[in-house]
């Protein structure tokens, strides 16, 4: 695990937009649940949190940084976090060094993560058979065509 990153500048590899929607208090360890925490609050204030830039990176990110999983460059699940980030940069239409804010990416999220390409994007990841993730999206996914 390295240092965990400043909240100065967000970077996200690109399965992490989904992810990060998607948190809600567990993780990992003690030290990646307070970092996502501090990384929550800032995304979630009502006057500024959607307009934050995130950069989109294809290696290890500021999440990354503060998971026990991470050693040096990789991931203790590198096929898989490869896998996701190849499938969810698809559907979303991200490409690295691009800037989104976190806005445009809930967006993007409610907009093209369809139930079916979420199925198939997520089907490597360890947290999907708990069923959170599926209900945040369609959670998003009607408020944004109620609104």
């Amino acid at each position: 695990m390295r240092k965990a990153a400043e909240l100065k500048e967000l970077r996200f590899r690109p399965h992490h937009f989904l992810c990060t929607l998607c948190h809600r208090g567990k993780g990992y360890s003690p030290s990646f649940i307070r970092s996502y925490a501090k990384l929550m609050k800032r995304l979630g204030k009502p006057d500024t949190g959607d307009e934050e830039p995130i950069q989109v990176v294809s290696g290890p990110d500021m999440i990354c940084d503060f998971c026990p999983k991470l050693h040096g460059e990789a991931c203790e699940t590198q096929d898989v976090v490869e896998a996701l980030d190849r499938a969810h940069a698809g559907i979303l239409g991200l490409e690295e060094g691009q800037v989104i804010t976190w806005g445009e990416a809930k967006r993007l999220l409610a907009e093209h993560m369809t139930p079916r390409a979420f199925d198939e994007a997520c089907k490597p990841c360890g947290w999907k058979p708990r069923g959170l993730c599926e209900k945040v999206l369609q959670e998003l996914r009607e408020e944004r065509k109620a609104s």
